[in-house]
């Protein structure tokens, strides 16, 4: 037997089935590709000062990527993929949240336990909204 994708697309599932479990599940090989991720940034920068870049997100926000990837895959209607295609989605995911968190003064550790970090990267994949000044402005 194969995984069992799950019905709704772009949901992260971990449907397998119980005689086959040498086949990873999708979010699982999408999960260890954002670990994987993460351990390779820690271990570049134990030689380097400066921690800019959107890699630097990976050490206490790796569960937002994943949680990223799953709004990326809802919104575009898609399934959880496998191969290069979920290493294409992993950093996709990543560049969403560090485009959310890269404004904010906070701490990472502090940024990753915060509520409004989830509502930032919502509103980061969304897109600026118009606010009611905007339209004023546009129909003046």
């Amino acid at each position: 037997m194969s995984p069992q994708p799950d019905s709704r697309p772009g949901q992260l599932s971990l449907h397998q089935s119980a005689d086959n479990f040498t086949v990873p599940c999708p979010i699982f090989e999408l999960y260890q590709i954002i670990e994987e991720m993460r351990d390779n940034h820690i271990l570049r920068q134990r030689d380097v000062k400066s921690h800019a870049g959107e890699s630097q997100y990976l050490v206490y926000g790796h569960w937002f990527v994943l949680y990223a990837a799953s709004l990326i895959l809802t919104q575009s209607n898609r399934e959880v993929p496998v191969g290069e295609a979920a290493k294409a989605l992993a950093q996709q995911a990543l560049s969403l949240v560090a485009r959310a968190c890269r404004q904010t003064k906070t701490a990472h550790y502090q940024l990753f336990r915060s509520s409004k970090t989830k509502e930032r990267i919502v509103e980061e994949l969304d897109g600026p909204q118009m606010t009611l000044f905007d339209q004023l402005i546009l129909e003046g």
